[in-house]
């Protein structure tokens, strides 16, 4: 039982990882004696950064459930279970050909264009993107009047283009009013061409989500959709082809970790949503035989 002199765990981010990666313990009364376990493994790598956070690897063989911190003043178990998460063997025929952790403090800027230009409502700027603890986080914000936003694309050299394959990422959404998210692949162009021609530009939006809808009325929290969109952008002209807006199952939240993919073949294009609470894919993570990347 925890003692006056015992750890305390306030949270722990991420809450789920697969082995061999960092999460940070926050708490409070931690000191050079610490010791974590997550289950009955202990921790053989961790750092005691201070007295109220501790930066620990999670070992091979941990198990999910509560985090456990040790120190020679007690001991305590954090009320929250941590998810142990183990990424998919690589598809028949595919090979990994570009991916991104975020490990770092930054954004690789070898694989990502920021995006700092105006576009709609909304001024995107490096500004609004941060990198820690394996997340990469875009905000919305608005500053004397002006909205703000972050954009990121690998439409750059090294960066990855390519045609054909698998793409997915781990996403996980705020529900405000005045964010429109979406994970998408874009052409270098999207022109209107007579007879129409998808080798003129195509849009493939991996999934899209908004918390209300136009003029903030409804709620979207939990709802996203889908699409493909070609020949130009104008009214009229413009073609598509999508979900609609759907929702999720039955007690899953945009709020918790989803992974939306794409499989983009020669023949057909076919997307995927899956809660990523059990399961969890490398963020970014693209597997393709036919690819520049």
């Amino acid at each position: 039982m925890p003692t006056a002199t015992s750890p305390t765990i306030q949270s722990f981010s991420p809450s789920a990882e697969v082995a061999g990666k960092v999460i940070v313990i926050t708490g409070s009364r931690f000191d050079s004696t610490a010791s974590v376990s997550f289950g009955a493994v202990s921790a053989p790598q961790l750092r005691v950064d201070s007295a109220t956070q501790i930066s620990v690897t999670v070992p091979a063989s941990a198990t999910s459930g509560p985090v456990i911190v040790r120190t020679t003043g007690g001991a305590v178990r954090s009320s929250a279970h941590f998810a142990v998460l183990t990424a998919p063997t690589p598809a028949t025929g595919y090979r990994l050909a570009w991916h991104d952790e975020f490990d770092g403090t930054s954004v690789d800027g070898q694989k990502w264009r920021m995006v700092n230009e105006k576009r709609d409502d909304a001024q995107q700027t490096p500004s609004a993107i941060d990198v820690a603890d394996g997340i990469v986080t875009i905000s919305t914000y608005t500053d004397a009047g002006t909205h703000y936003t972050g954009w990121l694309d690998t439409n750059k050299d090294p960066g990855c283009r390519f045609t054909f394959g698998y793409i997915e990422a781990r996403v996980r959404f705020v529900n405000a009013p005045g964010q429109w998210s979406a994970f998408w692949l874009m052409s270098n162009s999207n022109r209107a061409y007579t007879p129409e021609n998808p080798a003129a530009g195509v849009e493939i939006d991996i999934i899209e989500h908004r918390a209300v809808g136009a003029n903030n009325v409804g709620d979207f929290s939990n709802r996203h959709s889908s699409a493909v969109h070609w020949n130009g952008y104008k009214e009229g002209e413009k073609k598509s082809a999508g979900s609609g807006v759907s929702p999720l199952p039955v007690g899953e939240s945009f709020s918790e970790w989803h992974t939306a993919g794409v499989l983009w073949t020669s023949v057909n294009i076919s997307s995927s949503l899956t809660e990523s609470s059990s399961g969890r894919p490398p963020k970014g993570f693209r597997k393709a035989p036919n690819t520049s990347c």
